[in-house]
């Protein structure tokens, strides 16, 4: 799932017109009016800087931007968002989702990587359960969706976060998964305890924070009208998964979800499917 905000096409008219004033601008310069051409290149910076606020997504108009740098001669910025655009790329590669992908490029901060991009990812994820999951054997439409869950520690921007997923049967008996329905910090250093044999050392702040991570994502799929019916504890957590067990039976809502420690993580480096 690749957000698309309702932004776009504002920021597609913002880097249109960037480009076309970049264009406008070199034909000044090739008549020799300099005024008239850095008036241009000025205001392509303009707009391109304000379609990549309006709409991070947007990769055109990141590549705009650079563009009106490199007429005004900032090579340095312009090579800055080469790294930015770089980044993205990269990282855009190994996400199912971009909300992580714009704040490794640093094109969002975590506020509204948190708060925009991961919101609206998990009521994507919600809705897509609910349209296609079984609603029991008997197929009583009383019954909530029942979902499994899986929660690991990641190592992302040097720190550990904790990613967590939901899998489900859907309606063709088919198995389905949302492989990051949320990726949350839990420590912004310490990523590489997380390759550290058997499965992972989870931080000082992450063992504190994973467990209350963990419980409010479950309250949320619960006030979403789903059922969690177990949590697989994996990298870094399976040492964890009875403390976090103890913590969701303190709760009403989680108090019947059966905590499964994972019999192998990314760390420790055998291919099993469902270890996040």
């Amino acid at each position: 799932m690749k957000l698309s905000t309702p932004n776009l096409p504002a920021a597609i008219c913002l880097g249109n017109r960037s480009y076309a004033l970049v264009k406008l601008g070199r034909l000044a310069a090739s008549k020799g009016d300099d005024d008239k051409a850095r008036s241009c290149f000025l205001m392509a910076r303009r707009d391109a800087k304000r379609a990549r606020e309006v709409c991070p997504e947007y990769l055109k108009a990141h590549r705009r931007y650079r563009a009106a740098l490199s007429t005004l001669g900032d090579d340095d910025g312009a090579k800055a968002v080469d790294d930015e655009v770089g980044d993205f790329l990269v990282v855009n590669k190994e996400m199912s989702w971009n909300g992580p992908v714009l704040f490794a490029a640093g094109w969002i901060d975590h506020f509204d990587l948190m708060c925009v991009y991961q919101a609206a990812r998990m009521q994507w994820a919600v809705e897509l359960i609910k349209r296609t999951i079984r609603t029991g054997d008997g197929g009583g439409a009383d019954e909530p969706p029942a979902v499994s869950t899986s929660a690991s520690l990641v190592k992302f921007q040097k720190g550990q976060w904790l990613l967590f997923c939901v899998n489900w049967i859907d309606d063709a008996g088919e198995r389905r998964s949302v492989e990051a329905f949320s990726l949350t910090a839990t420590d912004h250093e310490h990523g590489d305890d997380l390759d550290l044999p058997p499965h992972g050392q989870a931080s000082e702040a992450s063992a504190a924070r994973a467990g209350p991570v963990v419980a409010q994502t479950v309250d949320r799929l619960v006030a979403c009208g789903l059922h969690v019916v177990s949590l697989t504890a994996g990298q870094g957590l399976v040492d964890r998964a009875r403390a976090i067990e103890r913590l969701l039976k303190q709760r009403p809502n989680t108090r019947n979800i059966i905590v499964i420690p994972a019999v192998a993580t990314a760390a420790s480096r055998r291919t099993v499917n469902g270890v996040f």
